[in-house]
């Protein structure tokens, strides 16, 4: 039976795609006003409130001052343990990267929290394991969990409509992340070098001149989800294989897709200006796609250009089709983008 949040999330938007992290921000928020499912999160988490949340304050996407910036955690949530203060943000990275210096901003404002008196924590929930190198300031709990943990924590609530809805749409959505290797995964295991190689291979080249387009002499290399290679920061270019759920239809998911995404993240100072530039990519009909919300300023916005993987399958050299696709179809359409928007890449 499918889950009451998968038959919500067909009746999103047909003209933007809604950001399945942000649609898992609102459902988690949703439940965590349930004061004993807060106190076991975040118990199980690591973070040890010793007794009964009370006055729970839960939102989402709300702004915080760090004169001179603003910050804007997916989720806070305010609430007492025995007069004591607390203060939480949740950061929710589905598919999205971290922003850049985001944590560290996060935790420089709760800093100030502590010297309040209120107990603080930054939770940086993501669907894979991604550690970070993160140095939380005295009296800041940081702690990294995955959306796997969370699967596990709900199921003390399972009793709960709302809650096993939730658990069930995060099976769907490869969330619940099984704790038993099946007979694929160890499969894909035994072969993940050569698919690895295979894939470098290909992206060899449009490495290479990347670099040259960019002027960055090394690139990010993204592994945890998609695997890509990466040019810039607060505007970034992609290269590479999008293995999770991007703009799949529901006919082709056996089969990543190939290409590049040119990305504009909210903090980048010209944001508006570089969204704008999209959207006039996009109109010179050279298959250049815009994504995300323009009119939200805290969503991050990107044209992408991408193929099927099984479309360069029907040649007789795959890795050749692929290195000529990005140096003939890609790459010189992101020479042309940025000679005509000079934008910092950082």
């Amino acid at each position: 039976m499918e889950s009451l949040f998968s038959r919500l999330f067909k009746y999103r938007s047909s003209d933007k795609r809604v950001q399945q992290e942000n649609f898992l921000t609102e459902i988690f928020a949703f439940l965590l006003k349930n004061p004993a499912l807060v106190a076991a999160f975040l118990n199980e988490c690591g973070v040890a409130i010793q007794g009964q949340p009370e006055n729970i304050k839960i939102d989402t996407q709300q702004s915080f001052s760090t004169y001179p910036e603003r910050i804007q955690p997916d989720i806070f949530v305010r609430f007492f343990v025995d007069n004591q203060k607390w203060l939480v943000f949740i950061e929710n990275k589905v598919g999205a990267r971290e922003g850049e210096n985001q944590l560290d901003r996060y935790l420089g404002y709760l800093s100030k929290e502590v010297n309040k008196d209120t107990n603080c924590a930054l939770l940086y929930l993501t669907r894979y394991y991604d550690p970070k190198l993160v140095d939380p300031p005295l009296g800041v709990i940081f702690k990294p969990i995955r959306w796997g943990q969370v699967y596990s924590i709900l199921a003390k609530f399972e009793d709960n409509v709302f809650v096993s809805q939730a658990r069930l749409f995060m099976e769907e959505n490869n969330l619940s992340l099984s704790r038993d290797f099946s007979t694929n995964e160890i499969t894909a295991m035994m072969h993940w070098n050569t698919v690895r190689t295979m894939m470098d291979n290909s992206l060899e080249e449009a490495q290479e001149r990347l670099k040259q387009i960019t002027g960055i002499k090394r690139l990010y290399q993204e592994d945890v989800g998609d695997y890509l290679y990466i040019a810039g920061k607060s505007l970034a270019i992609e290269i590479g294989y999008y293995l999770e759920d991007i703009a799949k239809e529901a006919t082709d998911e056996d089969f990543p897709y190939v290409g590049s995404a040119i990305v504009v993240y909210p903090e980048h100072r010209n944001r508006e200006q570089i969204t704008s530039a999209f959207m006039e990519f996009e109109k010179k009909g050279r298959n250049w796609k815009l994504r995300g919300d323009p009119k939200d300023k805290n969503d991050e916005i990107w044209v992408e250009k991408l193929l099927l993987l099984k479309e360069f399958m029907k040649s007789k050299d795959h890795i050749s089709s692929i290195q000529q696709w990005f140096l003939k179809e890609i790459l010189p359409d992101i020479e042309e983008f940025l000679k005509d928007n000079p934008y910092s890449l950082n």
